[in-house]
């Protein structure tokens, strides 16, 4: 059993699974795929340490296995096609290897937190494809914030979401391979200017790294203006252009951080001299 790699039990209607089932073993890859499984004991991989690739698609699951704790060669776990609903914060902490995560086709989740995939500096691929109700990530999900480091990424997908607004804090998205982020219902305002802004551009970099099946369409959002009453219909979808055009005066308009700073320095010092003189001013005829 010790030279055992690979191990798999695919569409296995609700296997046998128990505390220390494995034994200490060199077990690599491990599936679990369509197997109707709703919960994993704790301790259940707790002897599989060498263990690279779990796959657990297609389950019943409805939170990410506290048991991935004992796995800390993990390289690549699939929860797709289960029923999570959340991503607790840090849970992925113990897994300092993982590159893929896939979590796609989970229709109950709703929100990813704050640090839901922090400590994870080999992260390379994320897919939360088809969550429908998927309409939140907030913007340290990743840890770039609270790190100021953001793991280079190949592969970011979020396509088929309810997502409205991606944060321009959330990824390095300018060093990303490959963006699929179509279908969702994203804000028409300057929320979401860092991207539409720079596809308006001659030289967008953004444009080159959106999922190809998608580019023909990048204009249009279908954001509607209000019911045209008179006529009993919509007009038609705005398009980029004519959202977002306010927001590239905005973006284009950005000053430096340290030409903030001179400005406030000057302005203070300004204030300061003045009170300076004033209170001398006063003071010199009372001395006389």
């Amino acid at each position: 059993m010790k030279k055992l790699t690979y191990l798999g039990f695919d569409s296995n209607q609700n296997p046998l699974i128990l505390t220390n089932i494995f034994p200490e073993m060199n077990l690599e890859i491990l599936v679990f795929s369509f197997c109707g499984i709703k919960t994993l004991e704790e301790d259940v991989f707790k002897n599989l340490q060498k263990l690279r690739i779990l796959l657990l698609e297609g389950n019943n699951l409805t939170v990410i296995p506290g048991t991935l704790k004992y796995l800390p060669n993990l390289y690549q776990i699939e929860l797709g096609h289960n029923l999570i609903s959340e991503i607790e914060k840090n849970v992925f902490l113990p897994n300092p290897k993982l590159s893929v995560i896939v979590l796609n086709n989970n229709p109950k989740l709703k929100f990813i937190g704050d640090c839901s995939f922090c400590g994870l500096p080999v992260l390379e691929w994320v897919r939360l494809s088809s969550c429908h109700q998927l309409s939140y990530i907030h913007e340290n999900a990743f840890g770039v914030i609270s790190t100021g480091k953001a793991p280079n990424f190949e592969l970011f997908a979020i396509n088929e979401c309810n997502i409205s607004v991606l944060s321009e804090n959330l990824l390095d998205w300018k060093n990303m391979e490959t963006l699929d982020i179509g279908g969702n219902p994203f804000a028409c305002n300057c929320s979401m200017a860092w991207l539409f802004v720079d596809l308006l551009s001659d030289s967008s970099i953004y444009d080159k790294k959106i999922k190809r099946r998608y580019q023909g369409h990048k204009y249009i959002l279908g954001c509607f203006p209000p019911l045209d009453t008179a006529h009993k219909h919509f007009f038609k979808p705005l398009n980029i252009s004519e959202i977002l055009e306010p927001c590239k005066n905005i973006y284009s308009s950005k000053a430096p951080f340290w030409w903030i700073f001179i400005i406030a320095f000057g302005f203070i010092s300004t204030i300061g001299i003045y009170v300076y003189h004033r209170q001398l001013n006063s003071i010199a005829p009372n001395s006389s």
